[in-house]
Formats: structure tokens, sequence, C-alpha cells
């Protein structure tokens, strides 16, 4: 699925004239594969804490442009509608709280 993300990303770039080299999708790839076993990304940590995250301006963004230029991204437009009720409720209860309702974060 996170090779999918990629090439999406890959074919909208160039569809926008933007240029990114022919070997982006492998060393992303490599990159992600040097992670650990159990590393998770901020947007994931966000979002399991019920705290506001990225996704719309990493997804989101890529949908909106895809829309714009005729570039068919389902992989990023599915992750991106999955995570985005979540994002709406933690948006609604402000920055630094919690989804289980026990307050906010310490500053």
């Amino acid at each position: 699925m996170m090779q999918a993300l990629f090439e999406e990303i890959y074919v909208l770039s160039q569809e926008m004239g933007i240029c990114i080299e022919n070997d982006f999708i492998s060393r992303t790839m490599s990159f992600v594969d040097s992670f650990a076993y159990d590393a998770t990304s901020s947007l994931t940590r966000d979002v399991w804490e019920g705290k506001p995250s990225e996704i719309e301006y990493q997804n989101g963004t890529v949908v909106r442009l895809a829309q714009q230029y005729g570039v068919h991204t389902p992989v990023n437009k599915f992750i991106y509608e999955c995570i985005l009720p979540m994002e709406k409720k933690a948006r609604r209860k402000g920055p630094g709280t919690r989804d289980e309702g026990r307050g906010t974060r310490d500053k």
C-alpha cells in the first residue's frame, strides 16, 4: 500500500511538471524499510492519541491536487478518507486534548 501511495505521488508530480528523480519510489521505499519494525509516524501517533494531525497537509493535499490535475489517487484518497473523521473529531476538541476524555496534556 505504501509503495502504491508513493507511485501515485510520483505520477501526480509528473503531471504537474514537478521534476522528481525516476528512482524516487525505490529510494523512498528503501528508506522506509530501514525503520524499526515497530516504528510509527507522528501522524499515526497523533491519530492514536486523538490529537490533530498533518493529514490535511499530506494526503489531503495530494487528493486535492490530483482532482485538479485529473490524476487517479485511490490509495491517498482511501487513507485520507479513513483518517479524516478522527481528524475532524480531534480538531473539534482542540489542540492538546485526548480522545479518552482525560483532559489536556501537560504543557
